[in-house]
């Protein structure tokens, strides 16, 4: 942008879950868009909520037991180095959001 801001995207938990469980019509997308954010090129905020919510994928929900590579899809999520910046939530982001 003109004036050195970036782009910022707030993305729910439904953008986490498909790019995990790798959903066709959305996960090149999704893959783009964390490229971009780890160039600098926007930034992706979500919710410390989310980390609860997609902590069972569908695969998960549906055969009952845990799934080490989407176990480690997830984790990815929220190390320090990911693109993906978390937010606590508040009354204000939230109502925003």
């Amino acid at each position: 942008m003109a004036d050195g801001r970036v782009p910022r995207y707030y993305w729910d938990s439904c953008v986490f879950l498909s790019a995990i469980e790798k959903v066709p019509t959305r996960v090149a997308v999704i893959e783009r868009l964390l490229d971009d954010a780890d160039a600098g090129r926007i930034e992706i905020f979500t919710s410390t909520v989310t980390m609860a919510e997609v902590a069972f994928a569908k695969f998960e929900k549906d055969q009952r037991a845990l799934d080490p590579q989407a176990a480690e899809r997830i984790a990815e999520l929220w190390v320090p180095t990911s693109p993906v910046k978390l937010v606590e939530v508040h009354e204000l982001i939230a109502s925003a959001a």
